[in-house]
């Protein structure tokens, strides 16, 4: 197999180069917030969930009766749903089940990932498609201005993964041949989209066009719209891709950052700072 021939290979490479030379323009991915400024500044049309608080840890949280009742607490940054409780009137939708500020807290303590980390507490979205639970959240997955999929996630249960839909399909709505995951099969049920989602593609495209980089973009869509919910340049950390989605995607990739074949020339600056430095 030709070297960094996967596309699981070549967000590893990325990963690494970019932990040692952090250029200006990957700043929108280094946290949520970073994200939302971003996105803001290019003046899409879309929306970013309002945020309530920002704590300087897990430990300055209040009890949650001080909190709106419907709500969404989060570290500021990381991945795989770590740390995030979407509330509504002390139920957490990601559990499905009750939680206190003290499991919140001891949920943060025993993960080394996001222990230290500020957190969020923001504005819990209302889906547009389903009236009740989580909203669904809808991850373009996108090199530059090219869509190469659609990874819609209904999540029912973090304890059950098996509640969980995943609905995976191309610009065209057409379904994607290739699974991504192991633990993420294709649903076959019907697909029901939001009136918007031609909005959030077309949204989602402009946004990673601008970076000029491989960027999984993840929106929402409520009642008015579509809503930002993060930009992602390293999706599960380059781990589990199945063989033929990792060597199709991998092929989509350009560059060091995947859109571009001289996107080496945007690390330029940093070197030339340490190099002097």
């Amino acid at each position: 197999m030709p070297s960094l021939a996967r596309f699981s290979d070549k967000i590893k490479r990325a990963k690494r180069i970019r932990q040692r030379f952090v250029p200006g323009w990957a700043e929108p991915f280094g946290s949520k917030p970073g994200g939302q400024i971003y996105v803001r500044k290019l003046d899409v049309g879309l929306r970013i969930a309002e945020l309530y608080h920002h704590f300087p840890d897990v430990h300055a949280l209040p009890d949650l009766a001080d909190l709106p009742e419907r709500c969404v607490i989060k570290p500021i940054a990381g991945n795989g749903n770590r740390g995030v409780f979407a509330l509504d009137g002390g139920y957490c939708h990601m559990s499905c089940s009750p939680v206190t500020r003290e499991d919140i807290v001891s949920a943060f303590e025993n993960d080394p990932t996001i222990a230290r980390q500020s957190v969020l507490v923001e504005e819990f979205i209302r889906c547009a498609v389903k009236k009740t639970g989580l909203p669904r959240d809808y991850k373009f997955y996108n090199f530059g201005p090219t869509c190469a999929f659609i990874h819609i996630v209904e999540r029912n249960s973090r304890k059950d993964q098996r509640k969980n839909r995943h609905f995976f399909v191309g610009e065209d709505l057409s379904p994607y041949p290739h699974q991504i995951q192991k633990t993420q099969v294709h649903s076959t049920d019907e697909l029901i989209l939001p009136d918007c989602f031609e909005k959030m593609l077309h949204i989602a495209k402009t946004v990673s066009g601008s970076l000029w980089s491989f960027a999984r973009v993840d929106l929402y869509a409520d009642e008015n719209g579509p809503v930002f919910g993060e930009l992602a340049d390293f999706p599960h950390g380059g781990n589990g891709y199945l063989d033929d989605a990792d060597l199709v995607l991998g092929k989509l990739w350009r560059g060091i950052d995947g859109a571009n074949s001289l996107d080496f020339i945007r690390y330029v600056p940093t070197l030339h700072r340490l190099v002097l430095s």
